[in-house]
């Protein structure tokens, strides 16, 4: 249960979220009209107010308001510009009361007022977004220091110990300072330089750094790789309502105003809230604001965002304190139901603006630490500490330390923690460096059978990363062997030199698609294997260089977007048979035969292009990959005679605020005789599974050819009816609609080298010698189902009669 929550919470944190202790009390709605007392008109932009809370709201064209408040008794303060101010005692006793209340004219306000339609608020806005319109123009690069500190808490029976007084233990605190760096138009940077963490988290672990990239003074702010707007978008007096809050009086800003901010629309991804404007110097003081309904956060979590700014030179604004607090319920079907609250604190200060940065800086991951950021340094964290510890968060650090180190002592330690402690602390080492993963260890196919090894990947050596795997297919009783060596010839790790050498089974198609550790169980209960195969024994030697800032790709590995390889290969090729016919599920039933190859020694260069792109996953909204290789018998000594050219794009484009159309696009040449073990098969799903850019509804495999193409066009409409298909438990985030076509071509030319069998060439079906001579297909998409699924009907129209309906289920897009 423990590494249960951990991953909520590391996923929780990359949304950056969280609120504390929610109260658990009776929740109502309370709803009302506001209408004119002389006319009986409805009234806009009428502020409703919470006595002694923060809570509140604004009327809307038609007079409405909607507050959620705790049932029992409170008092309604209502104001508008013009209007008596008016108190109103609510006796909340039922869900969904409704109130008609009326407001007068204040008759000693009448002489001299000049009727202007736009609020003041929105005028005052209007005037802060076009100063800093200026600000955006006038900033090329900055430099700042960085407090942050990140705390997670749970309830005391999913922590399984127990620390505080109120059902609330902090599991894990994270806390570090970095040198910030920023370079127009997003580059980012920070570099760790002390930090300290809670002893249950490895220091590794700990890069929990929101710099400025967390600006609410930007125009955008990320949450889940979607950009929620901002009050001081360029736009945004088109898309939220700004209305000033005559009311409000603080010592803090004398001479400061208060705006409530709320969306004029549904249709964007947007906040509610306060602004704190200085209205002399046109710069914000402060915000509070919390997402719209729009904004999907999982798990039901709420969220609370504040921020303070400073003004720099009469110049810059810069943001200096954060506060983002979350609260979230994962309620797994009823079952589980733990608690997660997220509290992340960050403090910026020593801004630079305008200096000189080294071209190279940000050529590293977004977050680094130097080499010495682990050793504590005592004095400097009692002279820096800029955001305290609460004594609470003091006595976490201490039993979190003591619960780790004699485990009898956590009160409350759960049934998981004492029975399966040993297998989920072996899973998790197994997962971290120098390791590359369980799923690179435990393997199943039909061709090895059970394969078991042990793999790793790290720079033992400076400069020099080594990746070695060794393994036993039970099955077809061989070992494999992959052994590799990459030097990086500077210290931004950007020119490299490879080599590699192995005697390993090899993929024919494209591995992204459906990933090793998905044919490990598919195949171990289903007998679904979509993988073809080839022992491959040989070696590679490579030249490397990439540029641009390194990205996430998976575990412990980060790529970057753009990079270009230069490879000479020689490798002895032969055909892998099924060995094995063991599945939990499906004994009757029968493997797919592995495809034959042309065997012979394979002596070949070539080159990769990846251009903003990632075949592992997603970096951009447009990037491409070209690669092509060649065997050629007059320039190497080789069996084989051949060209292979493969490219690939991928599109990503806004229609409307809320909706995405995603554009995909491969194609795959061959000339010269290429043989079988390098032809193209066009990517279908498996065993009711699918990657993001398979054919759905095409049988395994079901075409290849020596070249192919194929065009994939799906269009995300989001939420049809922002918030209102959110089922707790299942679609926390909403159900978001697809629809989808899939289209795809593929032949063989008359020089395509067939491999035999048994004295007859297998030669496989391509959609150039169906009726259609083309494969298409349609469908519908149901997105972000538990989180992290996704499930298509796609409807095929080609090669039948009538058409074919398909059921998949894949990783949910996001």
């Amino acid at each position: 249960m423990k590494y249960f929550i951990f991953i909520i919470y590391i996923f929780a944190f990359s949304l950056a979220f969280s609120e504390g202790n929610f109260k658990r009390d009776t929740i109502y709605t309370l709803n009302g009209i506001v209408f004119d007392d002389e006319n009986k008109e409805p009234l806009r932009s009428v502020t409703v107010r919470v006595a002694d809370s923060p809570k509140g709201a604004i009327t809307n064209a038609k007079g409405q308001f909607s507050v959620k408040l705790e049932k029992g008794f409170h008092q309604l303060i209502l104001t508008m510009v013009g209007r008596e101010r008016k108190i109103v005692n609510v006796d909340l006793l039922n869900d969904n009361m409704n109130l008609e209340i009326y407001l007068k004219i204040n008759s000693s306000l009448l002489d001299g007022i000049e009727v202007i339609a736009e609020d003041p608020g929105m005028r005052l806005m209007r005037k802060v977004i076009d100063r800093k319109k200026k600000q955006v123009d006038e900033i090329s690069t900055y430099s700042y220091n960085l407090y942050t500190k990140f705390v997670a808490s749970t309830d005391t029976l999913t922590a399984g110990r127990t620390d505080n007084p109120i059902d609330t233990t902090i599991v894990s605190i994270f806390e570090s300072y970095s040198k910030g760096y920023y370079q127009k138009p997003d580059q980012y940077f920070n570099e760790i330089y002390q930090r300290r963490q809670s002893v249950n988290i490895p220091p590794q672990a700990n890069f929990v750094v929101f710099g400025t990239n967390v600006n609410v003074y930007d125009d955008f702010i990320k949450i889940l790789s979607e950009d929620i707007y901002t009050p001081f978008h360029p736009d945004a007096p088109d898309f939220y309502e700004f209305v000033l809050d005559t009311n409000f009086h603080s010592p803090d800003y004398p001479s400061g105003g208060r705006i409530i901010v709320y969306p004029a629309t549904e249709q964007r991804r947007l906040f509610t809230g306060y602004i704190n404007i200085d209205p002399e110097k046109l710069v914000p003081i402060s915000v509070e604001l919390v997402p719209n309904s729009t904004v999907r956060l999982p798990f039901n979590t709420k969220l609370i965002l504040k921020q303070t700014f400073q003004f720099l030179e009469n110049l810059f604004v810069m943001p200096e304190y954060l506060s983002i607090n979350t609260s979230s319920n994962a309620n797994i079907f009823g079952i589980v139901n733990p608690r997660l609250d997220i509290s992340l604190t960050t403090f910026a200060n020593d801004f630079k603006i305008n200096l000189p940065l080294e071209s190279n800086l940000f050529n590293s991951r977004r977050v680094e630490a130097v080499e010495n950021a682990d050793e504590f340094d005592t004095i400097f964290w009692q002279k820096n500490m800029i955001v305290p510890l609460t004594q609470i968060e003091k006595n976490a650090y201490e039993a979190i330390r003591l619960a780790r180190e004699t485990p009898d002592s956590a009160a409350g330690t759960s049934f998981f923690e004492i029975y399966f402690k040993p297998i989920t602390d072996l899973t998790a080492q197994l997962n971290r460096k120098p390791f590359s993963g369980l799923g690179d260890m435990f393997i199943y196919n039909r061709i090895q059978g059970f394969n078991l090894g042990l793999s790793v990947r790290d720079q033992f050596i400076e400069n020099l990363e080594t990746a070695a795997r060794v393994s036993y297919g039970f099955s077809d009783e061989k070992i494999n062997y992959d052994f590799g060596l990459k030097y990086f010839f500077d210290e931004k790790q950007q020119f490299n030199f490879g080599i590699q050498y192995y005697d390993a089974l090899k993929r024919i198609d494209d591995p992204f698609i459906i990933r090793v550790p998905t044919i490990t169980w598919t195949a171990l209960l289903n007998k679904s294997d979509y993988g073809d195969y080839y022992y491959g024994k040989g070696g590679e030697v490579s030249l490397g260089y990439g540029f641009g800032q390194l990205r996430f790709i998976r575990r412990d590995v980060f790529e970057r977007p753009y990079q270009f390889k230069l490879f000479i290969r020689s490798e002895e090729q032969s055909t892998a048979i099924n060995k094995s016919d063991f599945a939990i599920f499906n004994s009757k039933g029968v493997f797919r035969d592995n495809p034959t190859i042309t065997q012979g020694l394979m002596n070949s260069f070539g080159f990769d292009i990846n251009w903003n792109f990632n075949r592992a996953r997603r970096l951009s909204n447009l990037g491409f990959y070209f690669g092509a290789e060649f065997s050629d018998p007059d320039l190497i000594k080789t069996d084989f005679d051949f060209s292979r050219y493969l490219f690939m794009l991928n599109l990503r484009t806004k229609t409307l605020p809320l909706w995405m159309l995603d554009v995909r696009f491969t194609a795959g040449m061959g000339t010269g005789k290429m043989p079988a073990q390098k032809f193209f098969s066009i990517e279908s799903s498996s065993s009711f599974i699918a990657g993001n850019s398979s054919f759905r509804s095409m049988n395994t495999k079901e075409f290849y050819g020596d070249r192919y193409w194929a065009f994939s066009f799906e269009h995300n409409f989001g939420e049809v009816i922002p918030g209102i298909l959110r089922i707790p438990g299942i679609a926390e985030f909403g159900i978001e609609f697809f629809l989808y076509s899939n289209i795809g071509f593929s032949e063989f030319t008359d020089n395509a080298l067939f491999s035999y069998k048994n004295g007859i060439p297998e030669i496989p079906n391509t959609t150039a010698s169906t009726s259609d001579k083309y494969y298409y297909e349609f469908g519908l998409g149901l997105n972000r189902l538990l989180l992290f699924f996704r499930i298509d009907v796609a409807a095929r129209f080609s090669q039948f009669d009538t058409p074919k309906f398909s059921f998949t289920v894949t990783n949910a897009t996001f």
